[in-house]
């Protein structure tokens, strides 16, 4: 499915941004010279809009029939419908409403639709920005949805939709946004596994409901990025979060990155020079928060049942097994806490937290080593790892 990933980036990229917009003034609108200055600013994420029609009406501007091109093929772009355009009087607009019914890809019997999108003061930067983020596109808000994702004419996944807010962008000042995807829902009825569908049934999670929600900040005078409250949270399961500080990612790395996407041949090269590039980031810190919510329990059933015992004998064993298991870390002092901290999370399922607090950040690639070292215990002390049960 990599072309289908790449057609829906594409799309979803040209059909709008994710940020904020300076204030514009009142000019005449031109429909064909806003499609240039679109063309001018996707070029930066290596995409090209062409063909169809354009047409004016006042300050609302719609692009029916055009044809989006990038690294990896052509292909058609749905009607874009852009009202409130507005002129900045230097080959820039703002857009008050950018609205598309929709995209869709289908391949190798497998479907996409995201529908009903869209994005609230979009800008197109004027030829001649020079801050990366500025001519890149940004926007206030957007919302998106449905989402369905389909194999065979079978629904496996769907959501009601995703909701983005971006905070004022002020060049040099940290950035924030917050997304939500809302009500989504898995069907482990059509999985591929015949084996894997009888275990979520036992389980009884032949349906799964919940959402993700998640909170950025980016500060471009540190190069500081930070994600927080990134959480997976599936209703009567589990939650899954993750929370971590990046550093080296700044305005350099961002025109660096545009460098690439304008100019790389195919997706394959544009991936090997992005891999070169990410040397230069920090990792800060990071967290990985478990939170029960009645998984653990149906998990130590289940198992238990299979080995022809029950929860409480399916516990003690686990407990038993972690020290062997935990050792193959070569780290002892770690391994005697994980198993503490794990054995207390099984006895009373809550929040099971593993956290990488190094003391100062680390480039990433001096993680490089400790991770092919086949030594466990210097990736460990490496990010300062800890476990705890709360």
């Amino acid at each position: 499915m990599k072309t289908t990933r790449t057609q829906i980036l594409a799309a979803t990229t040209v059909i709008g941004g994710i940020c904020f917009s300076p204030a514009s003034a009142l000019a005449q609108i031109v429909g064909d010279d806003v499609l240039t200055a679109l063309n001018k600013q996707y070029s930066y994420q290596g995409f090209t809009v062409s063909g169809g029609e354009v047409s004016t009406s006042g300050d609302n501007v719609t692009i029916s029939g055009a044809t989006i091109s990038g690294a990896e093929g052509d292909f058609a772009l749905p009607d874009l419908v852009m009202e409130g355009v507005e002129s900045d009087g230097n080959g820039g607009y703002t857009i008050a409403t950018a609205t598309a019914s929709g995209i869709e890809f289908e391949e190798d019997g497998a479907k996409f639709s995201l529908g009903n999108i869209v994005v609230n003061g979009y800008v197109i930067a004027s030829p001649d920005e020079t801050d990366p983020i500025l001519r890149s596109g940004i926007a206030k808000s957007a919302t998106m949805g449905p989402i369905v994702f389909s194999n065979e004419g079978q629904v496996g996944f769907t959501a009601a939709g995703i909701n983005m807010d971006i905070g004022d962008y002020n060049p040099g000042q940290p950035w924030t946004s917050s997304l939500v995807m809302s009500d989504f829902t898995v069907d482990t009825t059509v999985l591929d596994d015949p084996q894997a569908q009888q275990t979520m049934a036992a389980l009884g999670y032949q349906t799964l409901t919940g959402d993700v929600t998640a909170n950025g900040r980016w500060d471009p005078a540190t190069g500081l990025m930070t994600a927080e409250d990134f959480v997976i949270s599936v209703d009567n399961a589990a939650s899954i979060g993750l929370d971590f500080a990046l550093g080296g990612y700044n305005m350099e790395l961002i025109e660096a990155m545009q460098q690439i996407n304008a100019t790389a041949e195919n997706e394959q090269a544009a991936g090997m020079a992005m891999l070169g590039l990410m040397q230069q980031l920090e990792i800060g810190g990071a967290a990985i928060t478990l939170t029960d919510a009645s998984l653990t329990n149906k998990l130590l059933e289940f198992a238990g049942q299979q080995q022809g015992t029950n929860a409480e004998g399916m516990k003690a064993f686990a407990k038993g097994m972690l020290p062997l298991g935990l050792a193959q870390l070569q780290s002892p002092e770690f391994a005697a806490k994980a198993t503490a901290e794990i054995g207390s999370f099984l006895d009373n399922p809550g929040t099971l937290v593993i956290e990488a607090q190094p003391a100062q950040p680390i480039p990433v690639m001096q993680l490089a080593a400790p991770m092919m070292s086949g030594n466990p215990a210097l990736l460990i002390e490496a990010l300062a790892l800890d476990i705890r049960a709360e």
